[in-house]
């Protein structure tokens, strides 16, 4: 497990890291309010992958990896905790049956699946790896990129309370090491978007479409961090991670 003979600045990691943020605490409020909540939502995830892919295509260089190079059953074994969150995406789908939320959970779903995803695994990710080596090094990426990821969320200041918006960024912390896990098993960006998701489609259903956090208390989601936690170790143990640095090389499509 022999890191990159290239690395990827710290600089240019952080420039898109800024350009995430500031996408939505800038140009985001420029957004006509007619065009609504999710009007907004769709436009500033729309420029933020806009931005970030023309900022890597021209600068960073850091290829995105879409179609997976391990087995169908790697895969299929990796993939169980968001198997089963889908199951119970299903489950509370039926139950709620509301058609409004469904709309609004599937537009926040694929928004942050797909624009979150591209950033924080697709990029951050593998780029912190360019400065590591060995089964350490892999771990001190994942926790770099999952705090990036769990400071973007202290973004949503704006709209909630502090308790609330640390809840939520700590959670984002704890679901990034998992989704990280999850990205260097497959080496797809696929499974991390599906994953992240059903993720925030579930929690869009069950709180009946709103998209503000109100949840202020940590400890009903303690048990599901070391879940992940436990997972992650668990899917990056020693055995199966030689191949991971692959995922810096740049011949790689």
């Amino acid at each position: 497990m022999e890191k990159t003979d290239y690395q990827t600045s710290w600089g240019k990691l952080l420039v898109i890291f800024i350009v995430f943020i500031g996408t939505v605490l800038l140009i985001s409020p420029l957004f006509p309010k007619s065009w609504g909540v999710l009007g907004g939502l769709i436009a500033q995830e729309v420029i933020i992958v806009a931005l970030t892919l023309t900022i890597n295509h021209l600068w960073v260089h850091q290829p995105l990896h879409f179609k997976s190079n391990v087995s169908a059953k790697s895969i299929l074994a990796v993939n169980i905790i968001p198997i089963i969150f889908m199951v119970e995406a299903v489950l509370i789908t039926f139950a709620r049956n509301n058609i409004d939320n469904f709309k609004t959970a599937i537009i926040v779903a694929i928004c942050a699946g797909v624009t979150e995803e591209i950033t924080f695994r697709g990029i951050l990710l593998p780029g912190a790896l360019t400065h590591f080596s060995g089964h350490k090094g892999i771990w001190f990426a994942i926790l770099i990129s999952s705090a990036f990821f769990g400071m973007a969320h202290m973004v949503n200041l704006a709209d909630q309370t502090l308790e609330a918006t640390v809840l939520q960024g700590t959670n984002a912390f704890a679901m990034g090491i998992i989704l990280a896990a999850i990205y260097l098993r497959t080496r797809s960006l696929i499974f991390p978007m599906l994953f992240h998701g059903i993720n925030d489609y579930t929690s869009t259903i069950v709180s009946q479409g709103s998209l503000v956090m109100h949840n202020k208390s940590f400890a009903p989601f303690i048990i599901e961090w070391i879940i992940y936690l436990l997972v992650a170790i668990y899917l990056l143990r020693k055995s199966k991670t030689k191949d991971v640095y692959s995922i810096t090389k740049k011949n790689l499509f």
